[in-house]
């Protein structure tokens, strides 16, 4: 399991991007929102996902079964408003 800093160097030094000329680049904007020890009861992603959802509802949910509702609660709603 990588931890947060090696992720992070990798977003920065990985192709992982497409620019809008659709050629691969890197990800330089990246930014840590929160930086926190896990709890027993939060769930750890073992790969990258990407997933749409059409309500927030619905992204709440998923905060929540991963035990993260209080992230969702601190950060994406706070950047809502």
């Amino acid at each position: 399991m990588w931890c947060n800093k090696e992720y992070l160097i990798l977003q920065k030094t990985s192709k992982v991007d497409v620019d809008s000329s659709g050629k691969k680049c890197k990800e330089k904007m990246i930014s840590v929102l929160s930086e926190t020890k896990v709890q027993t009861e939060q769930m750890r992603f073992q790969e990258f996902e990407v997933k749409e959802y059409s309500t927030l509802d619905e992204l709440q949910n998923e905060f929540k079964v991963a035990g993260l509702g209080g992230l969702f609660s601190e950060f994406v709603l706070a950047r809502l408003k």
